[in-house]
């Protein structure tokens, strides 16, 4: 009996002997941490303590390691990997945006008020990459930025200066009719003459652009109280204003489809803008080829007073009862297109003789469309104490004559007379303007 405990214990001893080497070589080949080695040295022991060997035992001691253990530990081997892959990941995606605990996930409509139905919503899963939210927010941008360009762009394509046409039009453009301008120096406010000008112009409608060329500011502050636009006097001769750059400076300054001088003690009537509309709606005319110059002659109406004035069908009647046409040498508005060559013109100054009729043998000589409208604009003239030539009582009386002799070589202006234009203008038997050719002229 002692003998079989003491071959027992012997045995027993030289089975753990060999199990610890066999789970060493095992734990060494298939990497086990120190922990599944003393879980499989527990299975052993307890296996020996409770199933000790016996001749009726037909089970065999395990002597390795089951399969399924080890299929087991590298499942969770991998797992502990794939863990910590993902882990990482998901530190990096919460730094990148911040604690998602505090912040709620962003949504397009939240983040992107401009985004469309068609923009993909982000995705709020912790997989999806940052990169995601980032394209879809530039692509909104993108989308809002273009909207905005074509917006403005529609705005400046659509927004067009009525006035842009430099054309001859009828009154049918959306392009003002006529830039009427005159200049004087003296204060306007204690003359009568100047103030009835100032008036009579404001009325002739917004197809009529009233310009004052002056350098007192008294004067100009006064014009601009009747509605009129001013402007300096940009060069002047003997103290005295240069026509043509009046000319040049009106228009360089104002859109319209003529433009014209007229002397500053001058009253008009509804009369010049049909005149002029039926010349420049007059086919037979080559306006498209030639330049236009309209002139005429001025109606004398002495100590035209404020009643007189005040209206335009007063004006007529005062013209009609008490006025006389004067000579056709005289001519005191000068009405032009743009194509008329005022920038080649001589440096003529206004209120001094010869200048009016220089301009109208010009103009016939160069086969201008020239046309006189006297018959259809009564333009009164105010006649006051100083008569019907003061020009010749003022200081460089001679000016535009030793001009034009030094130039010409000429002081002969017997072409410079109204009648000598090649068309004229008359009232018809149901009183419309219309123009007409002369059969002879001087």
């Amino acid at each position: 009996m002692a003998w079989n405990l003491r071959l027992k214990v012997v045995l027993v001893v030289l089975i753990c002997v060999c199990c610890l080497g066999v789970l060493r070589e095992s734990c060494r080949a298939s990497q086990d941490t120190p922990t599944i080695m003393g879980y499989r040295l527990g299975f052993c022991l307890g296996f020996l303590a409770s199933k000790s060997p016996s001749e009726n035992d037909s089970r065999r001691p395990i002597s390795g390691v089951a399969p399924p253990m080890n299929n087991t530990n590298d499942n969770n081997n991998n797992n502990n990997n794939n863990s910590s892959i993902r882990g990482a990941r998901n530190s990096s995606i919460h730094s990148a945006s911040d604690d998602s605990s505090t912040q709620p996930a962003r949504t397009g409509p939240t983040q992107q008020p401009n985004r469309t139905s068609s923009t993909q919503p982000v995705s709020t899963t912790s997989e999806s990459p940052t990169p995601v939210v980032t394209t879809t927010t530039t692509t909104t941008t993108t989308t809002t930025t273009t909207t905005t360009t074509t917006t403005t762009t529609t705005t400046t394509t659509a927004k067009v200066d009525p006035r842009a046409n430099n054309n001859n039009s009828s009154s049918s453009s959306g392009v003002p009719l006529l830039t009427l301008f005159s200049t004087w120096s003296e204060p306007a406010k204690g003359s009568l003459v100047r103030n009835l000008t100032l008036w009579n112009w404001s009325q002739l409608g917004p197809r009529v652009i009233p310009l004052l060329f002056t350098d007192n500011n008294q004067t100009a502050a006064w014009a601009r109280g009747y509605g009129w636009h001013t402007l300096p006097v940009s060069r002047a001769a003997v103290g005295v204003p240069v026509l043509k750059d009046m000319y040049l400076d009106a228009m360089s300054r104002f859109n319209s489809t003529l433009y014209a001088y007229a002397n500053g003690d001058i009253l008009f009537t509804p009369g010049l803008m049909e005149s002029l509309d039926a010349i420049l709606d007059n086919r037979s005319l080559p306006l498209s080829q030639h330049p236009l110059f309209v002139v005429g002659t001025r109606i004398n109406v002495k100590d035209v007073t404020k009643e007189e004035a005040l209206t335009f069908e007063n004006i007529t009647r005062a013209a009609k009862t008490r006025g006389k046409i004067f000579i056709t040498g005289a001519e005191d508005y000068f009405i032009t297109d743009r194509k008329f060559p005022w920038a080649t013109m001589p440096d003529m100054v206004i209120g001094r003789p010869a200048y009016d009729n220089w301009l109208v043998m010009y103009a016939t000589s160069h086969s201008h469309v020239a046309v006189d409208v006297t018959n259809t604009v009564p333009a009164v003239h105010q006649t006051n104490k100083n008569g019907n030539f003061e020009g010749k009582t003022r200081s460089n009386p001679n000016y535009n004559l030793l001009l034009f002799s030094r130039l010409y070589k000429t002081n002969s202006y017997s072409g410079g007379l109204v009648t000598c234009t090649r068309w004229y203008t008359e009232r018809d038997s149901q009183g419309k303007v219309v123009v007409k050719r002369r059969s002879r002229v001087c």
